[in-house]
């Protein structure tokens, strides 16, 4: 019993921990936010991913929490459009997508540490000018609580505010 236990102690690190926080930029054509004109706003898309989901037991804990990521983000970015309306140049048009979301367990985080139970909240970005695609990116923010319970609300924020800041670092 005491040899699995330090078994489980030494492999929790690499078990579920997965500590990838950032963004990766997967198409930028010249992407300069100052380059374009009023932003538009789509709601996080996250039809795909429910269909996933669908017969999982946790399915309405998601749906609700997936409602509240939504509300963050576009509440976030509405203030970065509203800055951008009476900008100068071709209208863009940012759309969001749920890719992965795993809440993480907050048993494993209480009874292994380490990282065990921790979860991922990875969104694709896409932003179109024209009918193009100009720039698209993916943000990935694990969900790691310490112990217990985890306020998922401060890891849709930490996302918003990286989606604002790689938006606004490409354009000053």
């Amino acid at each position: 019993m005491k040899a699995l236990l330090i078994g489980l102690l030494l492999l929790a690190p690499h078990l579920d921990a997965r500590a990838r926080r950032g963004v990766e930029v997967v198409v930028d054509k010249g992407f300069a936010l100052d380059d374009y004109g009023p932003l538009t706003v789509y709601n996080l898309d996250a039809r795909d991913f429910f269909k996933q989901i669908q017969d999982d037991k946790r399915y309405d804990q998601y749906h609700d929490q997936v409602q509240a990521l939504n509300d963050t983000l576009t509440n976030t970015l509405l203030d970065l459009s509203d800055e951008r309306a009476r900008a100068k140049g071709p209208a863009l048009k940012l759309k969001m997508v749920l890719d992965e979301f795993r809440m993480g367990s907050a048993a494993a985080r209480v009874w292994v540490g380490y990282g065990a139970g921790n979860g991922d909240l990875k969104t694709d970005v896409y932003l179109y000018s024209g009918g193009q695609l100009v720039y698209n990116f993916i943000t990935t923010v694990p969900i790691a609580g310490g112990w217990g319970a985890v306020n998922l609300r401060r890891f849709y924020a930490v996302t918003a505010h990286m989606i604002e800041d790689q938006l606004e670092g490409n354009g000053r």
